[in-house]
Formats: C-alpha cells, sequence, structure tokens
C-alpha cells in the first residue's frame, strides 16, 4: 500500500480521530519533556486526557510516584502554557512505561534450565497424580524447550 493511500485511508473518519488524538498526546509530551525539570521528566509520561479534562500521567518507577505527585502543580502549569487552558487536574498512576516507548524496556527474565534428572523426577509425578490436569501440566514442565 502506498503512502500516499494510507493517508487517504485514515485522513478519514473514525481513524482520523484517533491519529489525531495521538499526535495531540505526542507534542504535549514533548512540551512537557522540554519544560520540565530534568529531575522528573524522564520519568513520566502523558498517557491520556480523560472525560472530566484531567491529564492522566504514568510514572516510570514507584520510588519517583511521591516525588512527582508533589511535582503535580508545576505538571498543570506547564501542560496549560502548553495549551490545555480547560485542564481541571493532574492524575498521577504508578505504571511501567514499557509498552509506552522503547526506551524503557526492561530485560527478559532469564530461564534457568532444568537439570534431566529434574526432568525425570517431574515426570515420574506426572504419572502418579490422579489428577490429569495437573498430569498433563506436570508433563509440560518435563519437556524440553
Amino acid at each position: 500500500m502506498s503512502g500516499q493511500h494510507v493517508d487517504s485511508f485514515i485522513g478519514k473518519g473514525t481513524l482520523a480521530d484517533i491519529r489525531a488524538r495521538a499526535l495531540r498526546l505526542s507534542k504535549l509530551n514533548d512540551c512537557l519533556f522540554r519544560q520540565l525539570p530534568l529531575s522528573i521528566n524522564t520519568e513520566i509520561k502523558l498517557v491520556n486526557i480523560d472525560a472530566y479534562e484531567r491529564a492522566i500521567i504514568h510514572v516510570r518507577r514507584g520510588e519517583w510516584a511521591t516525588h512527582v505527585r508533589m511535582c503535580q502543580g508545576m505538571i498543570l502549569a506547564t501542560l496549560k502554557s502548553c495549551g490545555l487552558d480547560t485542564l481541571n487536574g493532574v492524575v498521577i498512576r504508578n505504571r511501567p512505561l514499557q509498552g509506552l516507548t522503547g526506551g524503557y524496556a526492561t530485560p527478559k527474565q532469564n530461564r534457568r534450565p532444568m537439570s534431566n534428572s529434574a526432568r525425570e523426577l517431574v515426570a515420574a509425578l506426572a504419572s502418579s497424580v490422579p489428577d490429569e490436569r495437573l498430569a498433563q501440566s506436570l508433563r509440560r514442565l518435563a519437556r524440553k524447550h
């Protein structure tokens, strides 16, 4: 699909509204990033403006939530200076930002391999368990991945 075709498809109806909202939130995030102090601008992300005209801010890590809550007035003033004159408040939520931007991704948990003797023990246990669902789970656990 060509770029012009995609733009003409997105430029109409509900998709256009979603695109406009995403672009607006992106611009507001850029504005927050430029105007807030370095101590908190990398720890937060504006994710929504709700139906009550409140800015929903997600905090990157829990240890920053209290600090960011103390800065709510500054965040509100910054967003109003960025063009949100009707904003009624700021809601701070402690949420990991890994799905929101690529830079915040946490490393995957390393899986330790199960030894062959442990596999044999789990498989033997699976054959002696009367509950079939538990036995199937134990057999899956005993398989090599």
